[in-house]
C-alpha cells in the first residue's frame, strides 16, 4: 500500500506540507497501523509520521501542541500534505476509521 518512511529516509519530503484535517484515534491504534512513528521531536510536535505513496505523494500524521507531553495520552492528530495529497489523505482517514482501536482508549 504505502510506505511509512523512516527519520533517515524523509530528507526534506515534508517540506511544504500543512494542515488539512485531523482525526481521532490512539496512539496505540497508529502504532498498530503503521509501525513506529517516523519521528519524535518534543517541541510542539511530540511524534509524526510521514506516509509516502506509490505515486510519490507526502501525507503527515502528528500531533500538535497537545495538552499532554505523553504522547501515549494524544487522541487528536493532524493529517497534512499538499494538494496532491488529498487521495492519500483520504485513503488514510478511511483506513484509520475502519480500523478497530485495539486499545479501546478512544
Amino acid at each position: 500500500m504505502k510506505l511509512v518512511l523512516r527519520e533517515n529516509e524523509v530528507n526534506n519530503k515534508a517540506d511544504g506540507t500543512y494542515y488539512i484535517d485531523c482525526i481521532t484515534t490512539s496512539y496505540f491504534n497508529l502504532i498498530n497501523l503503521l509501525g513506529e512513528p517516523t519521528s519524535k521531536r518534543g517541541d510542539k510536535v511530540l511524534c509524526e509520521w510521514v506516509i509516502e505513496s506509490n505515486e510519490g505523494n507526502i501525507a503527515t500524521i502528528y500531533d500538535y501542541k497537545s495538552d499532554t507531553n505523553d504522547v501515549a495520552l494524544v487522541t487528536e492528530w493532524h493529517l497534512g500534505g499538499n494538494k496532491d495529497s488529498l487521495p492519500l489523505i483520504e485513503e488514510i482517514k478511511n483506513n484509520i476509521k475502519n480500523n478497530i482501536d485495539f486499545y479501546d482508549l478512544v
